[in-house]
């Protein structure tokens, strides 16, 4: 048993999980625990420089998973593809290539047509732009970004975005290209549809030239607070339940240790694409049928989940 209660347990401490745990402990009469698979590499000359990314894929901050051979068309050759994720905190904010791009309107409002009421784009809208700063951008600057008469977005949040300094002739070319096919972005995509041509920014702190990521932005806030714990290198095993189909508690493994944790009002999973599904199905929900086959509890019958993956 964990020696302290807490009330919200979050299963990875990535992209997701840092954000969850800085507001979340933003009220200290609550206590938050964050368990990450991989450690702490925030510091590490990799993830701080940007250019570095390409030095992490397959790395010890890397999950390294890989698709399965690639046979239904023939030209792939039974290829198998990696499927990079981060394995350290941070997650795979600290080992991707910082593109920062935002979703296209009709992507995010298709979570609400499919049943998940209130996730729609107007709803989410200023909690996307609650979650970055974007950098000035001076009129002379906006022809060769793609950025002529776009309405200010008002973001203010703990991601620092930027545009590389030195001047582009690849990306100026791009975006005269869309200008010519009548395909140049019309307006701020963080304000209405990202569809057609623009220079993305990066999550670079134009500051101090170095990666910007939930690690050293959203943990950075939050990680003094008394009521909000980390534990890396913890793997977590199963989500627990009692009686019912309520979370209640987690199994995980911290060295050679196995431990149980208990949360008070809720178990938050966030551990990425793939391995969220993953724990789910070794906790007892995913297909019946194959659960059965590896005798594990079925808590709930979901023949969807994992599949596809």
């Amino acid at each position: 048993m964990s020696p302290k209660p807490y009330d919200f347990l979050i299963i990875g401490g990535g992209t997701a999980g840092l954000v969850l745990a800085a507001r979340l402990s933003e009220d200290a009469s609550q206590q938050v625990l964050v368990l990450e698979a991989g450690s702490d590499l925030s510091d590490d000359e990799r993830v701080k420089l940007g250019a570095s990314w390409l030095a992490l894929q397959g790395s010890e901050l890397d999950w390294s998973f890989k698709s399965e051979p690639q046979i239904s068309l023939k030209g792939l050759k039974g290829r198998q593809v990696a499927l990079n994720q981060g394995k350290t905190l941070g997650g795979s904010s600290a080992l991707n290539a910082q593109n920062f791009s935002p979703p296209t309107q009709k992507i995010i409002d298709a979570w609400d047509a499919l049943g998940n009421k209130g996730w729609d784009w107007k709803t989410l809208r200023p909690f996307y732009t609650k979650s970055y700063t974007p950098p000035f951008i001076a009129e002379s600057q906006k022809k060769g970004l793609g950025r002529e008469g776009w309405e200010d977005d008002h973001a203010n949040g703990p991601v620092q975005l930027s545009f590389p300094e030195s001047p582009n002739q690849l990306r100026e070319a791009w975006v005269e290209t869309f200008r010519r096919a009548g395909n140049l972005m019309p307006h701020n995509p963080w304000v209405k549809d990202s569809v057609g041509g623009f220079s993305n920014q990066s999550s670079v702190d134009p500051a101090t030239g170095t990666r910007s990521f939930s690690a050293n932005t959203y943990y950075d806030l939050a990680k003094s607070r008394d009521n909000l714990d980390i534990l890396t290198s913890a793997i977590v095993e199963k989500i627990l339940f009692t009686g019912s189909t309520e979370a209640t508690g987690i199994q995980y493994q911290h060295g050679s240790q196995k431990k149980t944790a208990i949360a008070r009002k809720e178990v938050i999973l966030a551990a990425g694409a793939c391995q969220s599904p993953k724990l789910l199905e070794l906790s007892g929900i995913g297909d019946g049928a194959i659960l059965e086959r590896y005798n594990i509890p079925v808590v709930i019958d979901l023949p969807h989940v994992g599949e596809n993956l």
